[in-house]
């Protein structure tokens, strides 16, 4: 008996296991969804788009629209120059804010803190001046700063990293 003959008769060949499809739930309007990324919002490559796309910036980007600035920071507007914080940075705001990071977006001032983030301008780090005002009419002292990442360059502008929130 030859190996393969052999091989044959040692295998039991059964018939193949029934395709299982995907089961399409159909939504109100009869339209079809197959869960995914259908449907989740598509955010340009402007400073607010870039980060709010970003799960690292979650809050920021939602902190950014709750403030009313989507419009104002996506394309065609710009340039801006966006001192982004990441998400583990706004639990230390909260405490020294004296709140929760729940109820941050709560604060009556919470939009002028998001406001203190942003400058009309497109600056990397070495063009950006010691002093520059921000849409909240306060001033951004560079030497204050820490930085995690520098230039980070959008469409309409540029992102610099920052570890601490302004406020």
């Amino acid at each position: 008996m030859s190996a393969l003959t052999a091989f044959s008769a040692a295998v039991s060949i059964r018939p193949a296991a029934p395709r299982r499809t995907a089961q399409v739930v159909r939504a109100g309007d009869g339209m079809a969804s197959k869960g995914g990324e259908e449907g989740v919002k598509k955010f340009d490559k402007s400073g607010f788009g870039v980060l709010s796309g970003n799960m690292n910036y979650a809050i920021m980007g939602a902190a950014m629209a709750k403030a009313g600035l989507e419009s104002t920071l996506s394309l065609p507007n710009g340039p801006f120059t966006i001192f982004a914080v990441q998400d583990d940075s706004w639990s230390d705001a909260a405490k020294k804010l004296g709140t929760t990071k729940m109820e941050l977006m709560n604060l009556p001032n919470f939009n002028d803190i998001v406001k203190g983030h942003i400058v009309e301008g497109e600056f990397d780090w070495a063009s950006l001046p010691d002093s520059i005002p921000t849409m909240a009419g306060t001033n951004i002292d560079k030497a204050s700063l820490k930085t995690k990442k520098q230039d980070f360059k959008v469409e309409n502008g540029y992102v610099h990293v920052i570890t601490d929130v302004l406020c």
